[in-house]
């Protein structure tokens, strides 16, 4: 049995790496990152990174759903041309 106190635990799925059959040079860095969703730490190994979990990632989505995110200023023509 768990301990109630203690933060409940989110198992990282790790990313699929492609298999090549050749050392394609030096490993790309891990970045480790709060998740931003429950703070707990994950890697940039995780498949489901800058979250800890499919859970997570689907909250944030939810939040933005619900507006609870939001741009925080108008869209400027400026930003139209610079995303060309």
């Amino acid at each position: 049995m768990t301990d109630p106190k203690q933060p409940r635990q989110h198992e990282a799925k790790p990313k699929a790496k492609p298999d090549s059959g050749t050392d394609s040079g030096p490993a790309p860095e891990i970045v480790a990152a709060a998740c931003r969703t429950c703070g707990q730490t994950t890697t940039s190994e995780c498949e489901t990174f800058p979250f800890c979990s499919d859970r997570c990632r689907m909250a944030d989505l939810g939040k933005w759903f619900n507006e609870d995110y939001r741009i925080s200023r108008a869209i400027k023509d400026t930003d139209i041309e610079a995303g060309d």
